[in-house]
């Protein structure tokens, strides 16, 4: 937890701009793929089941879609986390 503390997320500096209609930003689904290992959630397809799909009333198809998403950065996210 305290590495997810200092971790300086925003949409700005990860460019995970998010569409007006979405009822989830980009932002709070790359947060909950972070939560995943501390609720012992293994991948995507396992979430439904998890406890963690009792706190948010999302479905597995938000995740696959920010995965399979082109347009996002994954070098500069993975660099961000490991400064």
């Amino acid at each position: 937890m305290e590495v997810i503390k200092h971790l300086k997320l925003s949409e700005d500096t990860l460019a995970l701009e998010s569409h007006w209609n979405c009822k989830y930003t980009r932002l709070q689904v790359f947060e909950l793929l972070l939560l995943f290992p501390l609720f012992m959630v293994k991948n995507v397809s396992h979430y439904t089941s998890s406890c963690l799909a009792k706190f948010v009333s999302c479905k597995k198809d938000v995740f696959y879609r920010f995965l399979l998403n082109g347009a996002i950065d994954w070098r500069k996210i993975v660099y961000r986390i490991n400064l």
